[in-house]
């Protein structure tokens, strides 16, 4: 059973044995024992509302969560209103934000403020009193990402977005990034729980370059080699093939910032074109610069089967 306890924040857990009931000690000296939703019980006190206000789910929500996975049922997720908004494609977040505080967002009919959550599927949200729409089907698509372009899907210095160049229909978003300078394939879509699983990197996707760079080249290839630490993290090494004099294919499994560009100045070489041709499954094959395709069922399959496995933590 679940127990709410209104000055929780305010007492101390102790645990007296895997599965058995815990006292709560609450401020004015009395007691109240609870029987947990699972073996494990953690201290929840005055971390509480420092917790709710980083966005974390509470202790509560946590045990909800994992009972649900034991017996099998299913918990609504809540997400905050302005991802609900923009994943609709009503807004942006930032615009989104603003609507919420101009009070034009509901939640059942209540006027919501900024910073709360909802579960999309179980609540009537509406802005202006019109129902925002139903989730759109996923879309999955490849662009080859031409140099001169941003990866992000504004640039307050009036640069060229890579998303400019999508035209699908749907509000689509790019999965990682490209450096402006640099070129290739890059991942558009509008399913959030992939692109997370593609970009955690405990799932160690890996991703080839091709490679231009002059300089010292003799020995370059294994420079190329060496372990480095880039922002205080030691990278894997990566895998280096040297297939013309000043040529290079480099596959990495990170995805660190211009991680290829910081390495090859690390081994004194000065990159003259970035391309990436492969992530996971995916090839770039003859797509031209500034074209686009959606993904096949196969290449689909074979993405989710890369990052297949369990959620990340």
């Amino acid at each position: 059973c679940v127990a709410s306890v209104p000055l929780l924040s305010g007492g101390s857990a102790e645990r007296y044995g895997r599965g058995s009931p815990v006292t709560y000690a609450l401020r004015d000296g009395e007691t109240v024992t609870v029987r947990p939703l699972w073996p494990r019980v953690a201290v929840f006190c005055r971390n509480a509302r420092r917790t709710r206000r980083r966005g974390r789910r509470s202790f509560w929500g946590r045990a909800a969560s994992r009972a649900s996975r034991c017996s099998g049922e299913s918990v609504p997720m809540r997400e905050r209103i302005q991802k609900i908004l923009s994943a609709r494609g009503v807004a942006s977040r930032r615009a989104a934000e603003e609507l919420i505080r101009q009070g034009r967002v509901t939640v059942d009919g209540v006027p919501c403020a900024l910073g709360a959550s909802a579960e999309p599927d179980c609540r009537t949200i509406a802005v202006d009193g019109v129902p925002i729409p139903p989730p759109p089907e996923h879309v999955y698509l490849m662009l080859y990402k031409p140099r001169g372009y941003i990866t992000t899907l504004s640039d307050e210095r009036g640069r060229r977005t890579a998303a400019s160049l999508v035209d699908c229909g749907t509000r689509v978003y790019p999965v990682g990034r490209l450096d402006y300078d640099s070129e290739g394939l890059l991942l558009f879509t509008n399913d959030g729980a992939l692109a997370d699983r593609l970009m955690h990197p405990r799932r160690e996707i890996s991703k080839v370059y091709e490679v231009t760079a002059r300089g010292p080249l003799d020995g370059a290839a294994e420079r190329l080699r060496h372990p480095l630490v880039l922002d205080g993290y030691r990278i894997r090494p990566p895998e280096v093939e040297q297939t013309a004099p000043g040529r290079f294919l480099i596959t990495i499994h990170e995805g660190r910032n211009r991680q290829i560009r910081r390495m090859c100045a690390a081994a004194g070489l000065e990159v003259l074109r970035l391309r990436r041709i492969a992530e996971g499954p995916l090839q770039l094959g003859t797509l031209a610069p500034g074209a686009w395709r959606p993904l096949t069922e196969a290449e689909l399959a074979a993405l989710r089967q890369e990052t297949e496995g369990g959620d990340p933590v």
